[in-house]
């Protein structure tokens, strides 16, 4: 498996990492940040069988709208890395000016100019080699309490 773990809660004092915990739980849906049709397309019907929320935005600009409209509501955001326009890095940046505790998992096929150690540092949770597999999405929603 391709996913990079880090413990988001390590370290927390009990109440704090219960009410992050409660919090992630009201923050059901997935935002999807990707410009490819095909990966929007198969993670739609992918989250619409499992009766997750889900909000797909084809642009970094796009994705900022919906989260600022539906932070409350989202509890982790799937970005890919090369897009036109803002890339992963960068939208990563504005959404997170939005909600400093925004869990974000990066994406793609290949990472080029970026490295695991420069996604990871902004504050990813970890990272996605395209293509994936479905069980690293439940693995993922497993974690997050999502499922």
């Amino acid at each position: 498996m391709s996913v990079a773990r880090k413990d988001r809660c390590s370290g927390l004092p009990a109440t704090e990492s219960q009410a992050l915990a409660e919090s992630l739980q009201k923050r059901r849906g997935i935002l999807v940040v990707d410009d490819e049709e095909m990966i929007q397309s198969v993670l739609s019907l992918y989250f619409q069988q499992r009766n997750t929320p889900l909000w797909v935005a084809s642009s970094g600009l796009k994705a900022l709208e919906i989260y600022r409209d539906h932070r409350d509501e989202i509890g982790l955001v799937l970005l890919d890395v090369k897009m036109p326009g803002w890339d992963g890095p960068y939208t990563y940046t504005k959404l997170k000016d939005l909600d400093q505790k925004l869990v974000c998992y990066f994406m793609s096929g290949n990472w080029d100019p970026y490295t695991e150690e420069d996604l990871l540092s902004l504050g990813a949770a970890a990272l996605l080699d395209k293509p994936f597999h479905f069980q690293e999405i439940d693995d993922i929603l497993q974690m997050h309490h999502l499922q």
